[in-house]
């Protein structure tokens, strides 16, 4: 963890926040509010790194047939642009976070400091938006 990074990383991930929920790639349900379960999914996606490790992790929240709320690539997704701008990066329109990572094998350790930063910085910019109440993001079924 290095805090300067995750300093510079915060009005980043700010302004990324924003955009997604202006072009509603959070919930089209609520549009300018985010769901609520991101802020549980962004402190579960850091503690997993430790308990799990950083593939694993990133292997669950891309996966297609994860049972959740909300979608969690839209985190993994977040994390990758926060990473991208940051250091300057050309990366491919449909680049996931695993693939990022695993084609970076070579430099593990510093890719690992770069996602936990940027993690980390989400985390801290997402608690500035503003959550949808606990029945708001839920589907309706009556």
């Amino acid at each position: 963890m290095n805090k300067r990074e995750i300093e510079e990383q915060i009005p980043i991930a700010i302004d990324l926040i924003n955009e997604y929920i202006n072009v509603e790639k959070f919930d089209d349900k609520n549009p300018g509010l985010i769901p609520k379960e991101y802020n549980g999914y962004i402190s579960s996606f850091g503690a997993s790194i430790i308990q799990s490790g950083l593939v694993s992790t990133i292997s669950f929240f891309e996966a297609n047939s994860s049972k959740s709320k909300e979608d969690k690539k839209v985190l993994t997704s977040l994390i990758l642009q926060v990473i991208k701008i940051h250091k300057c990066l050309e990366l491919g329109d449909n680049e996931s976070l695993l693939s990022y990572v695993l084609n970076n094998k070579n430099t593990f350790e510093e890719v690992e400091e770069e996602v936990i930063n940027a993690t980390i910085a989400i985390k801290l910019s997402i608690r500035v938006f503003k959550f949808t109440e606990s029945n708001e993001s839920q589907v309706n079924c009556s």
